[in-house]
Order: C-alpha cells, then sequence, then structure tokens
C-alpha cells in the first residue's frame, strides 16, 4: 500500500510520459506500441526468430537446445528498445507494469505449459548497481497477472562479461556457460518458465535452460520481451 501510494504522489509530481513520443499518460503510450513489430509466424519453432518455413532455423539446427523454445512479443527496436534501455539502465523499474502485458497477451495467443516462472538472475555486483533485477521485476508482474507462482529457482555461480559486449553465439554461449545453477528444491519435476527482458542470441536463456534441466526439471520454456533478429 505505502509503495502504491508513493508511485501515485511520484506520478502527481513527475507526469509518466511514453518514451516514443512524449505524449503524457504511461511510458508507452498506444500508438507507440502499435509501430513496434510484433514477432509473428512463421517463426523458427525452437528460438522464435522470423523463419520462412516450418520447424528448425537453419542456427538452431546446429546448436545445443537445452529449452523446449524461445518466444518474444517484439523486435528490439524503436521505442519498446527505448523502453527496455530505461527500464533497465535508468532505474524506471514502474515500467514493468507496463512492459509485462505484452508478455501476458503473447502467451493468451500461444499458450505455453508451465508451472512456475523463474527470472534470469543477475550477478550480485549489477543487482547492486541497479538496485533490482528487471527481469524478476517483469516475472513478478506477469506471475501475478497469470496467477502464477514466482520462484528464485537460478542463481549465478560466477561474474560474465556483459553479453552486450559480446557479438556471436559462440561468445555469448562460452561467456555463461556453466554460469547458472538451478535449486533442484524448487524446480524439479516442474514446468519452468524463464523470463528475461531481451533476448539477443538467445546464449543466456539457453544456459538457463541447461542448468534447470540438470536440476530435474521436466521441461523450460525461455520467454523474452523483445528480441534481436
Amino acid at each position: 500500500m505505502l509503495k502504491s501510494l508513493a508511485e501515485r504522489a511520484l506520478d502527481l509530481l513527475f507526469p509518466r510520459r511514453c518514451v516514443g513520443c512524449g505524449t503524457e499518460g504511461g511510458f508507452l503510450c498506444s500508438s507507440c506500441l502499435a509501430s513496434v513489430k510484433s514477432l509473428s509466424m512463421p517463426w523458427c519453432v525452437h528460438c522464435g526468430r522470423p523463419w520462412r518455413e516450418s520447424g528448425l532455423c537453419t542456427d538452431c539446427r546446429v546448436r545445443p537446445r537445452h529449452l523446449a523454445g524461445i518466444r518474444a512479443a517484439f523486435r528490439y527496436e524503436g521505442p519498446v528498445r527505448e523502453a527496455i534501455l530505461q527500464f533497465k539502465y535508468h532505474g524506471v523499474s514502474a515500467m514493468a507494469d507496463e512492459l509485462a502485458g505484452p508478455l501476458q497477451n503473447l502467451l493468451a495467443e500461444h499458450p505455453l505449459a508451465f508451472d512456475v516462472i523463474v527470472p534470469v538472475p543477475l550477478a550480485p555486483d549489477r543487482l547492486r548497481e541497479r538496485g533490482y533485477n528487471q527481469a524478476e521485476a517483469l516475472a513478478r508482474r506477469l506471475g501475478k497477472a497469470l496467477d502464477k507462482p514466482v520462484v528464485p529457482g537460478l542463481v549465478r555461480t560466477r561474474s560474465t562479461r556483459a553479453q552486450a559486449l559480446l557479438r556471436s553465439w559462440e561468445e555469448r554461449y562460452n561467456n555463461v556457460a556453466g554460469a547458472f545453477r538451478a535449486d533442484p528444491a524448487l524446480v524439479t519435476g516442474r514446468r519452468i518458465l524463464v523470463v528475461d527482458d531481451v533476448c539477443t542470441t538467445g546464449a543466456t536463456l539457453e544456459s538457463c535452460g541447461e542448468a534447470l534441466k540438470a536440476a530435474g526439471a521436466t521441461t523450460a520454456w525461455g520467454l523474452a520481451l523483445a528480441r534481436e533478429v
């Protein structure tokens, strides 16, 4: 209740404005949101990137696949990209409420079978720097909307280089290989939905999937707000 009152007071002092056009009322107005390209079929059945034919894309045919698949709501561009950057690096945690909506819509249109939601964890130093984990904030809003439990089923076992500094899938996958550990008490025998804000190559989500399957998860899906294509 106190948090809600504080947020309302801040909205009065500093009205929310769309990151795309500056319109007052919210962080992403309906017009700017509609201008962003959604990811729609046909797509690779595994990584969810646009693909011209049914089945696996050429990359997924040769790469490790620990997840049942990855799905994302938008292309990582335009107003959605700007919103995620503000959400991720500039402390605008209140954006989670609006950004979780498109994830809920995606799951309504393309349902995935899962029992619990697990956010991709941040390294401790990055968590201290940002003050919150943007993936966890998204996961908790989504879990509340869907009435699904959100559990800390993954932890970071070591620090890694920022994935944004690495370009190739191989570099990114090697960077996060073995960087996560799943808690068997929270994931064994369960179907997991792993939530992150952005998927670039899918390497981080696949590494999370590997840890979850090793800990006894039945299946694991990856879900991101946006992805690079």
